[in-house]
């Protein structure tokens, strides 16, 4: 087996997921003919609160139920923001270093796999954990029983403080991406040495 493995987080890592999030709460919004939420309140309570949380306090005139209902009808019709348009130029470069690519991510088989075949890269992923293999989910640190000591240098990709507790409580090298969320004060206030912090991927990979 390959000695040096790269475990990819998906979203806000590779894809916009968040931004998608907000796309289907409007397309909601105008279905069920209330005024579009403003995105910046839209995301003070994102992943503070659950969607159905969210949708009693953002759009009080119709059920959780029927919010829910909703929301999974529009996985459907609203696509991904890709964080990067040339994702296989990028694995492909890390391939040329050596390393097998695979995903960590806390979602489960369907929802992972459908993601993953927006990003045409599936076939590129030598190993996928998700909810429905690992049965635990970050930040725990067993995301990384499947691979701890199989391959002489392990690296975690992610964009969220739970990846990196995840990978720190695991003793895995952790790079923190810059794409969504979490800001760089974030990380350094959670004792992350500024060297694995990076703007995007393509910015890391020089540094590989």
């Amino acid at each position: 087996m390959n000695a040096k493995l790269i475990l990819f987080d998906i979203d806000d890592t590779l894809l916009y997921t968040s931004k998608n999030a907000y796309k289907k709460h409007c397309l909601i919004c105008e279905k069920c003919w209330v005024p579009l939420t403003d995105y910046d309140l839209y995301f003070s309570y994102y992943w503070k609160k659950s969607i159905t949380e969210m949708a009693s306090i953002l759009i009080p005139e119709i059920s959780s139920d029927l919010y829910m209902k909703y929301y999974k009808e529009a996985w459907e019709v609203v696509p991904y923001d890709a964080i990067y348009d040339n994702i296989k130029t990028i694995f492909n470069s890390l391939n040329d270093k050596w390393y097998l690519i695979g995903i960590l991510t806390n979602w489960n088989e369907e929802k992972t796999t459908k993601k993953l075949d927006f990003l045409w890269i599936k076939d590129d992923c030598s190993l996928i954990f998700h909810w429905d293999n690992m049965q635990y989910k970050k930040p725990s640190p067993k995301v990384f029983e499947g691979v701890k000591g199989k391959f002489n240098e392990i690296i975690f990709i992610g964009d969220s403080l739970e990846d990196y507790y995840s990978a720190r409580d695991a003793g895995i090298c952790f790079y923190a991406m810059l794409t969504w969320f979490t800001k760089f004060d974030d990380f350094i206030n959670a004792w992350l040495n500024s060297k694995f912090i990076y703007k995007d991927v393509i910015s890391l990979l020089d540094n590989l």
